[in-house]
């Protein structure tokens, strides 16, 4: 995927409330998903690595979740009109889970 089908992509899974979001944010938290992935991936991320294509999905989930959670990042408790939003701690290992770390013989 390109950056901009990337872009596209993060803007489908947001949806019609975060229509004013722009291009340069979603890139943002496109870069910080992929340094997620390549932290989990690798132990020493090589030089110039890139999101394999295989996570490039998971990247745009990542970012979609960090876009929706930037007003609410590390919330205790709350309650309002019925929702109940409770964290101790997100850590997203739903999707990190899926991403095999690169295993170097020495």
């Amino acid at each position: 995927m390109t950056e901009l089908e990337k872009i596209s992509y993060v803007k489908v899974l947001l949806g019609d409330s975060y229509e004013d979001i722009s291009d340069d944010v979603i890139s943002a938290y496109l870069r910080k998903a992929k340094n997620t992935i390549l932290n989990r991936r690798y132990i020493v991320i090589p030089e110039n690595a890139c999101v394999p294509k295989k996570y490039e999905i998971t990247q745009c989930e990542l970012a979609s979740r960090y876009i929706k959670r930037q007003d609410i990042e590390g919330e205790i408790s709350h309650n309002e009109n019925g929702v109940i939003r409770s964290f101790e701690s997100i850590n997203d290992e739903d999707l990190l889970s899926q991403i095999l770390p690169v295993a170097v013989i020495l």
